[in-house]
Protein backbone atom coordinates (compact mmCIF):
# COMPACT_ATOMS: atom_id res chain seq x y z
CA UNK A 1 0.00 0.00 0.00
CA UNK A 2 1.14 3.69 -0.63
CA UNK A 3 1.52 6.09 2.09
CA UNK A 4 0.88 9.84 1.74
CA UNK A 5 3.37 11.92 3.70
CA UNK A 6 2.01 15.35 4.63
CA UNK A 7 4.36 18.69 4.92
CA UNK A 8 2.60 22.10 6.34
CA UNK A 9 3.86 25.29 5.86
CA UNK A 10 2.90 28.42 7.49
CA UNK A 11 1.98 30.80 4.31
CA UNK A 12 1.52 34.08 6.33
CA UNK A 13 1.12 34.84 9.86
CA UNK A 14 -1.93 35.06 11.32
CA UNK A 15 -1.85 38.43 12.34
CA UNK A 16 1.52 41.18 13.12
CA UNK A 17 1.27 39.77 16.57
CA UNK A 18 0.83 35.96 16.78
CA UNK A 19 2.48 33.34 15.34
CA UNK A 20 1.81 29.82 14.31
CA UNK A 21 4.56 28.04 16.63
CA UNK A 22 3.73 24.64 15.60
CA UNK A 23 2.41 22.54 12.83
CA UNK A 24 2.24 18.80 12.99
CA UNK A 25 2.83 16.28 9.68
CA UNK A 26 1.44 13.61 9.26
CA UNK A 27 1.15 10.36 7.29
CA UNK A 28 -2.08 8.43 5.90
CA UNK A 29 -2.49 5.70 3.27
CA UNK A 30 -4.89 6.76 0.69
CA UNK A 31 -8.47 7.11 1.05
CA UNK A 32 -7.37 7.32 5.33
CA UNK A 33 -8.06 10.67 7.25
CA UNK A 34 -6.08 12.38 9.78
CA UNK A 35 -5.35 15.47 12.03
CA UNK A 36 -3.66 18.42 10.88
CA UNK A 37 -2.98 20.15 14.74
CA UNK A 38 -1.54 24.00 14.15
CA UNK A 39 -0.81 25.90 17.94
CA UNK A 40 -0.93 29.67 17.76
CA UNK A 41 1.04 31.56 20.49
CA UNK A 42 1.07 35.18 21.52
CA UNK A 43 4.54 35.79 22.87
CA UNK A 44 3.35 39.37 24.19
CA UNK A 45 1.83 39.99 27.84
CA UNK A 46 -1.34 41.80 26.26
CA UNK A 47 -3.90 40.17 24.47
CA UNK A 48 -4.16 40.27 20.80
CA UNK A 49 -6.44 39.71 17.85
CA UNK A 50 -5.67 36.87 15.27
CA UNK A 51 -7.21 35.74 11.65
CA UNK A 52 -9.22 32.44 11.64
CA UNK A 53 -7.39 30.09 10.24
CA UNK A 54 -8.04 27.84 7.10
CA UNK A 55 -5.74 25.17 5.46
CA UNK A 56 -5.20 25.68 1.47
CA UNK A 57 -4.64 21.69 0.33
CA UNK A 58 -3.30 20.25 -2.96
CA UNK A 59 -5.68 18.31 -5.44
CA UNK A 60 -6.78 14.88 -3.75
CA UNK A 61 -7.33 16.08 -0.45
CA UNK A 62 -10.51 17.51 1.14
CA UNK A 63 -10.63 19.30 4.94
CA UNK A 64 -13.81 17.62 6.27
CA UNK A 65 -14.18 19.50 9.42
CA UNK A 66 -12.59 22.89 10.57
CA UNK A 67 -12.44 24.31 14.22
CA UNK A 68 -14.97 26.82 15.23
CA UNK A 69 -13.55 29.85 14.92
CA UNK A 70 -15.20 32.08 17.65
CA UNK A 71 -12.15 32.87 19.48
CA UNK A 72 -10.41 35.50 17.52
CA UNK A 73 -8.60 37.49 20.63
CA UNK A 74 -5.71 35.26 22.45
CA UNK A 75 -4.63 36.63 26.09
CA UNK A 76 -0.77 37.40 26.33
CA UNK A 77 1.65 34.80 26.33
CA UNK A 78 -1.06 32.07 25.85
CA UNK A 79 -1.34 29.37 23.04
CA UNK A 80 -4.48 27.84 21.19
CA UNK A 81 -4.29 24.74 19.17
CA UNK A 82 -6.68 24.22 15.77
CA UNK A 83 -7.17 20.54 15.03
CA UNK A 84 -8.10 20.44 11.20
CA UNK A 85 -9.61 16.62 9.95
CA UNK A 86 -8.54 16.23 6.44
CA UNK A 87 -9.38 13.20 3.75
CA UNK A 88 -6.83 11.80 1.18
CA UNK A 89 -8.36 10.86 -2.22
CA UNK A 90 -8.71 6.76 -2.62
CA UNK A 91 -6.44 7.01 -5.73
CA UNK A 92 -3.88 9.43 -4.21
CA UNK A 93 -0.15 8.78 -5.41
CA UNK A 94 2.44 8.05 -2.63
CA UNK A 95 4.55 11.37 -2.24
CA UNK A 96 5.27 14.61 -0.16
CA UNK A 97 2.26 17.23 -0.25
CA UNK A 98 3.11 20.73 1.20
CA UNK A 99 -0.52 22.21 2.91
CA UNK A 100 -0.32 26.00 3.57
CA UNK A 101 -1.88 27.63 6.55
CA UNK A 102 -3.57 30.71 5.51
CA UNK A 103 -5.53 33.64 7.58
CA UNK A 104 -9.09 32.94 6.72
Amino acid sequence: MSVVVLLLFMAANVSASTTVSELSTSTVEPGGEFNVKVTISNPDLESKSYKPLKLDVPEGFTVIDRPEEGLKTLCGSCSDERVFKIKADSDISSGMYRIDVKPD
